[in-house]
């Protein structure tokens, strides 16, 4: 079972968040965490507690941008932002975020994201060396 942590102050799309990835199989959500600060919190006390994190970056007046630094080294990263504009974008992937979704996003999207992230996984954990053609699949 793959645990998803879903950090989003607004609790309304939180909640449609959490009902997809409960709904995608193989993916649990283990947690709902308002602001940076309470996602901090949880992911410092709970090392192993997400294996992935699904962030928005608008955050009330905090920007998620400024989690990412914080998350790398310990979670997979996939954002679901309003923010649009290619400056962002840029810093996410930077950071090494697994995929980016733009609000509002199609529930079939981020199921796709949430499988293609599985499947990379798996292939990650199960093999210790790749050929290149295996790799570019990743």
């Amino acid at each position: 079972m793959n645990n998803v942590l879903i950090v989003d102050d607004d609790i309304l799309v939180a909640d449609v968040i959490r009902r997809i990835v409960e709904q995608t199989p193989a993916f649990k959500c283990c947690g709902i965490a308002l602001s940076l600060g309470q996602a901090k919190e949880i992911i410092s006390e709970n090392k192993k507690l997400a294996d992935l994190i699904l962030l928005d970056l608008y955050i009330n007046k905090d920007n998620g941008l400024d989690l990412l630094p914080f998350l790398h080294s310990k979670s997979d990263v996939i954002v679901i932002s309003a923010a649009d504009d290619s400056a962002t974008i840029k810093d996410s992937l930077h950071y090494g975020v697994s995929d980016y979704l733009i609000k509002p996003f199609h529930i079939s999207r981020l199921v796709d994201s949430l499988t293609r992230w599985k499947h990379k996984k798996t292939l990650l954990e199960s093999q210790k060396i790749f050929n290149q053609s295996e790799l570019d699949l990743l």
